[in-house]
């Protein structure tokens, strides 16, 4: 009888031990950078129905988040959402939804998230302003960007994305005259999200590099753009960095879009192609 008591707290103990060290393999490896392992732990801890409601809000978003680094934004704001539902003073989980909306188009549910995030008194209040000023950019409001953008700034003088931003304004002001269109130049133009704020001609920058790396050929200029927000996502130094996109009529395969980044040599390009393969993003040296 003694023995039958013993069982049962082992019986109960045992699967929450073991969802709980799948959690925080799971937050780990998304901290780490690595997604996929991240998902497949972070799902199978969720799925065993043995964490706390806290630690399953967190489980759900951090698998959000990875899925979001992945360019999976369906699934990154279902699991926003869930998260939310577990915890709704989960202000990152809205506001990254926000993003994952903005990045497909449902600009409205976006604005919608980036308010409400706005609505809670203890939040980082940079991130909705811009992610606010990315779509006033977006829509053409120079002026409305370019105040969201102060916005954020005044909340952290040093916001890196809003000065981004507030750089990629002055620039297309200043150039509005003399930039010829982008479809001429071959490359990408004034981008819509984060990740895509350099995506911008950067022809001279690609005919001074010593050698350029190619992370994927694309069949049109938005699929190419959605490329380089996964390549950002799977290695974050890639964010300074000024990518081009290069248009390419091959014979009996029609039109692709080259997207490539300039290097300063071929040894650098080389160690950035190891780098990211490793990290499951593709990468090869392109022809000079």
């Amino acid at each position: 009888m003694g023995c039958a008591i013993a069982a049962s707290p082992q019986t109960h103990a045992e699967p929450t031990e073991h969802a709980r060290h799948l959690f925080e393999l799971g937050v780990k490896q998304q901290g780490a950078g690595h997604s996929r392992q991240a998902i497949v732990l972070l799902t199978e801890a969720i799925s065993s129905h043995g964490l706390a409601t806290g630690d399953m809000a967190r489980a759900v978003f951090d698998r959000g988040l990875a899925y979001d680094s992945l360019g999976n934004c369906a699934a990154a704001i279902a699991d926003y959402s869930e998260a939310l539902r577990l915890a709704p003073s989960l202000v990152a989980a809205r506001n990254n939804r926000g993003n994952a909306y903005r990045r497909i188009g449902q600009l409205e549910n976006a604005k919608r998230d980036y308010l409400a995030a706005l609505s809670d008194q203890g939040g980082a209040h940079q991130y909705p302003y811009y992610g606010l000023g990315l779509i006033a950019g977006q829509a053409g409001d120079n002026d409305g960007a370019r105040s969201y953008f102060q916005k954020a700034l005044a909340v952290d003088s040093g916001f890196a994305p809003a000065k981004r931003g507030m750089a990629a304004l002055n620039s297309k002001l200043n150039n509005k005259v003399t930039q010829k269109p982008a479809a001429t130049l071959g490359v990408a133009a004034l981008s819509r999200s984060v990740a895509e704020v350099h995506l911008r001609p950067a022809i001279s920058d690609a005919n001074k590099a010593a050698a350029m790396v190619q992370l994927g050929a694309f069949r049109d200029e938005e699929t190419a753009r959605a490329g380089w927000i996964k390549a950002v996502a799977a290695d974050g130094a890639l964010e300074g960095m000024k990518p081009v996109i290069v248009v390419a009529d091959v014979p009996g395969r029609g039109r692709f879009w080259r997207l490539r980044v300039p290097l300063s040599g071929q040894q650098a390009a080389r160690t950035l192609c190891i780098r990211l393969v490793t990290k499951g993003q593709a990468c090869i040296l392109a022809p000079s």
